[in-house]
């Protein structure tokens, strides 16, 4: 295995040579994702770089609540680059692609609101403009 050091050189050459390559947003995606999967891993005693595909998939399961799904679908992209940057192989696995679905699952049962009805919608315009509009 690689040391520290060597992973962290590497990085940096390879994320050099990419600027320009990569759209800035999704280089701010990128870089966002990987910030925040960095702190985690140092909040939880896991190891970044080379990540295992269960240390993505806990990373993902505990954003779940404090970050929007959209924005947790991408980070498997963002650790991903960067372990490929790297000249690691990114963790990829079934156990990912699980939490993912079980967390879309979950996003999708929060949108559900119940519609309004007439009689609501009518409740709240005599509301906003009083019962005897014309």
């Amino acid at each position: 295995m690689a040391e520290p050091k060597d992973i962290d050189a590497r990085l940096k050459a390879a994320l050099g040579r990419k600027k320009g390559r990569i759209a800035p947003s999704s280089q701010r995606i990128y870089d966002n994702g990987w910030k925040a999967f960095q702190g985690w891993c140092l909040a939880n005693c896991a190891t970044p770089l080379p990540a295992t595909p269960q240390t993505v998939a806990l990373f993902l399961a505990d954003c779940e609540g404090h970050v929007a799904f959209a924005t947790i679908g991408l980070w498997p992209t963002a650790i991903n680059h960067f372990h490929t940057a790297a000249g690691l192989l990114p963790p990829k696995g079934d156990i990912i692609h699980q939490v993912l679905l079980m967390l879309s699952a979950g996003a999708e049962k929060q949108k559900q609101k119940t519609p309004l009805g007439t009689a609501r919608i009518k409740a709240i315009a005599d509301q906003i403009e009083g019962p005897d509009r014309a």
